[in-house]
């Protein structure tokens, strides 16, 4: 999977795979504690909703850029710096829109045969040890 901004584990998804740096599914929230924490924060108003504003993309590169160019892991620290913004709000930010090293075109023929093959190996071996 898209691990390295992800700020997942190969463990928590069970599948570690890159696909010329395509997120391959939704993303894991690996803190139940801080998600828990975002959501009472959230209820109380204190987390802003909707559309990002330019600047708060910006600040949000460059928080990137600062805290972990290589990829962040710290999801937590990174929110602490852009106000009004959850941890996975960041992350989703980031992952799914600013990174530059996502491709947004098509896949390829040989991308998705790459998906499919994983695909069913890593399904297969999920149903054996069940």
């Amino acid at each position: 999977m898209y691990a390295q901004h992800a700020g997942t584990s190969s463990s928590s998804t069970g599948i570690n795979m890159n696909i010329n740096n395509r997120p391959v599914t939704s993303q894991l929230n690996k803190t139940q504690s801080s998600s828990q924490q975002d959501t009472s924060l959230q209820q109380s108003g204190q987390w802003k909703k909707g559309k990002w504003t330019s600047q708060e993309d910006q600040l949000l590169r460059d928080t990137v850029q600062e805290i972990g160019p290589d990829g962040v892991k710290d999801w937590l620290l990174v929110a602490k710096r852009v106000p009004n913004r959850s941890h996975k709000q960041c992350r989703e930010r980031w992952t799914n829109h600013l990174c530059p090293q996502i491709r947004k075109q098509q896949w390829t023929e040989e991308e998705k045969r790459t998906l499919v093959k994983s695909w069913r190996k890593f399904s297969f071996q999920r149903n054996i040890t069940k």
